[in-house]
């Protein structure tokens, strides 16, 4: 390795392990679900939004998960402070005031308590969201959905079942996903793979992708030739994939999710 690859492997490693790519699926999906004909400083401003405040979720979830990802994500540092997560969270602010005021900030500091709470332990339940089985894995994909049915109410355009239903199954796939890289680290018998076992977990997933593939072709025929691609690569690297294996192995899906839903903002 040359020596700049030597610096930017770390930096590339632990901006995966903050699940940066996931805050930039987060906010091109939301910009991709508004109506066409709106303005491209709006389109920003929501992009923005999705993308911060996921990311800065993700930045909380790292710094509450030290121990965890310790054994999870051995050998990749990540150098989280409430600082940092504050910034990341508050730094669509000046663009969405000038563009959205007070009501786009309001949904910015909703959105993030939302989202905040995954992390967080709970009075009423003694535990937090992330340590209760099931709940884990659903919990994030309808932190999404809620933000993309609020941005949506906000301006006053229709919501849509298909929408609704297709980032909620793509987001529950990958977080069980990422269940089985964590399978000795997690609380034991809090996921999926650990009740069910790895072949009946994966073969959950699968049959998740397949049927999101179906949903994508039904309802947009003409996605068929490049919507295979990002299910392709989540089947691809769930039948490949074990416990503690490389972990950039399991960011593969998303970073191809993105490519999709980019390559989908540019027609």
């Amino acid at each position: 390795m040359t020596v700049i690859s030597q610096r930017l492997y770390p930096l590339l490693q632990a901006l995966l392990a903050s699940r940066i790519h996931v805050g930039l699926v987060v906010g091109l999906i939301y910009v991709l679900s508004m109506p066409a004909g709106i303005a491209l400083s709006l389109k920003l401003a929501i992009f923005m939004m999705g993308f911060c405040v996921i990311w800065a979720t993700y930045l909380a979830n790292v710094y509450t998960d030290k121990a965890e990802d310790e054994v999870n994500q051995a050998g990749i540092h990540v150098a989280v402070s409430p600082a940092l997560i504050g910034l990341v969270a508050l730094a669509p602010m000046p663009l969405v005031y000038s563009i959205m005021g007070w009501r786009g900030v309001m949904f910015v500091l909703v959105f993030f308590a939302i989202c905040h709470l995954y992390s967080l332990k709970l009075p009423l339940l003694g535990l937090r969201i992330k340590d209760v089985f099931l709940l884990k894995n659903i919990y994030p994909g309808l932190i999404v959905v809620s933000g993309l049915i609020m941005l949506r109410l906000l301006f006053g355009f229709p919501v849509f079942f298909i929408d609704i239903a297709l980032i909620f199954l793509i987001y529950f796939g990958n977080e069980i996903l990422w269940d089985i890289r964590d399978m000795h680290g997690d609380t034991p018998n809090s996921t999926l793979p650990q009740r069910l076992g790895l072949k009946a977990t994966k073969a959950l997933i699968v049959s998740i992708y397949v049927l999101v593939f179906a949903m994508y072709v039904t309802h947009w025929p003409y996605l068929l030739f490049a919507a295979w691609l990002p299910v392709l690569a989540v089947i691809g690297v769930t039948l490949k994939v074990q416990p503690n294996q490389n972990p950039l192995l399991f960011h593969l899906p998303v970073l191809t999710w993105v490519a999709f839903l980019g390559f989908l903002l540019c027609l």
